[in-house]
């Protein structure tokens, strides 16, 4: 029986130029371990995917995309994809190297530190922003935009940098050059991470994703930054696609928001269901937050004590760490509040389910030169995931490793890419108003 994962020994040397220092991090799709290059001494993070996903057909469309994607977007706010090959001392497995981040990604900074200063959300959602139009102005859309995808590093001079991770999912379809002929995804197929899917994810409407749909995401990462828990209450993903595609939506005040009618007006056209009826762009959406939370234009770090930043900072000092792509479900539990556990564990209990027949193709990366013209295993059917309301959910369990390391070796950040939607319950809020006896989509198809 093949093996299902890589177990790659501290020492060996991948493509001869790569040392391998630890495993990081472990996922259902592969590993990421800690390289250092043989010549230069510098170190990165390398991924490999896992035997049996490398015959996934949507896995290695994945790879390619995820490693060509951010070199398009060409943005500081991007994490980097530094090389990509086909691995012959494993056997032909492909690889991709990037950037090796420190610090902490805004999810778990988020739960560390509870609500973060209005002045503090908007530095980082400003940066998210510059990378997002720049991807958008070439028809690339994120569609699994979250806090675990945004990671705070800094820099030398202590100011914050947000990059953004996993491009995998990226729809492409109106990209320039050879990004055209990558199909996104299956029609009828849904991807991205439930709690920050927009109405147009969760009901498959493939023609309706566009710029607007990660605008979508920005309104629920800003609400869950500045409130320290998520917008929706649901308890299952049938009832979470429910309240993010038919139920009235409530305001952010009745969430528990106090940051007044102009905050609730903003929220109302930022996570308006047509996306036609959303901000314009990431930059116009950012900018209104700011204005409708009385936040100059001129808000900045200039030597500013921000509270996440400073985490971030010992973080990056004590720590090598990988980003929220691989972090496990079972490690956020270690994080739950009281009389979140049970809650908890319905849900991961109905996602466990799902996971087994999800399609999770994910930790992308291109070959270099059409390496996947290689012979390859004939490639496996997908498999049909649970059914949900018409749409079929594809979700990733990351891993999130806790290792200590030295400090960088180079002035830029350095770390991986998520690879897969996780799904999270909802954090204590004000209680949830009474749910219907009757299950909100029955009837509808």
């Amino acid at each position: 029986m093949p093996p299902t994962a890589y177990e790659i020994q501290a020492g060996t040397v991948i493509g001869d130029r790569y040392r391998v220092i630890r495993q990081l991090g472990e996922g259902g799709m592969g590993q990421v371990y800690l390289i250092q290059h043989t010549e230069t001494e510098e170190r990165f993070a390398l991924k490999v995917l896992n035997p049996d996903v490398v015959r996934n057909t949507a896995a290695r469309e994945r790879f390619r995309r995820e490693a060509r994607t951010p070199a398009r977007i060409d943005s500081d706010h991007v994490c980097r994809v530094l090389d990509s090959d086909i691995a012959e001392d494993l056997g032909g497995v492909p690889y991709l190297v990037m950037e090796f981040l420190r610090g902490k990604n805004l999810d778990d900074l988020s739960d560390e530190i509870g609500p973060l200063p209005p002045g503090e959300v908007i530095v980082y959602l400003r940066q998210v922003a510059l990378a997002l139009d720049r991807a958008h102005a070439i028809g690339i859309v994120h569609r699994d935009l979250k806090p675990e995808n945004l990671f705070l590093t800094t820099r030398d001079d202590g100011s914050p940098s947000v990059k953004i991770l996993d491009f995998g999912i990226a729809k492409l379809s109106g990209a320039t050059g050879d990004l055209v002929k990558i199909k996104a995804t299956s029609t009828g197929d849904v991807f991205g991470t439930p709690l920050y899917m927009s109405p147009e994810q969760c009901k498959s409407e493939a023609d309706k994703i566009c710029a607007q749909t990660d605008v979508w995401a920005l309104g629920l990462i800003a609400f869950r930054l500045l409130v320290g828990y998520p917008f929706w209450t649901a308890d299952t993903i049938t009832h979470l696609i429910a309240q993010i595609a038919y139920e009235p939506m409530r305001t952010p005040t009745q969430r528990g928001a106090t940051f007044g009618a102009a905050f609730d007006m903003w929220f109302a056209r930022c996570c308006a269901r047509e996306p036609g009826d959303r901000f314009s762009s990431a930059r116009e959406a950012v900018e209104q937050l700011a204005a409708a939370l009385g936040v100059g234009a001129d808000a900045g770090w200039s030597g500013t004590q921000l509270l996440a930043t400073d985490v971030a900072r010992r973080s990056q000092q004590s720590q090598e760490h990988l980003p929220a792509p691989l972090k496990q479900t079972s490690a956020a539990l270690t994080r739950d509040q009281p009389g979140e556990a049970s809650r908890r564990g319905r849900i991961g209990a109905f996602f466990a389910a799902i996971v087994v027949g999800a399609s999770l193709g994910v930790i992308g990366v291109a070959w270099l030169n059409g390496s996947f013209d290689r012979a390859e295993p004939e490639p496996v059917a997908e498999p049909t995931p649970a059914a949900t309301p018409s749409a079929t959910v594809e979700i990733e369990i990351p891993t999130k490793p806790a290792v200590s390391a030295p400090a960088p070796t180079s002035s830029a950040s350095v770390s991986a890419p998520a690879p897969v939607p996780t799904f999270r319950a909802p954090r204590p809020g004000p209680p949830p108003p009474p749910q219907p006896t009757v299950d909100p989509l029955s009837g509808r198809h």
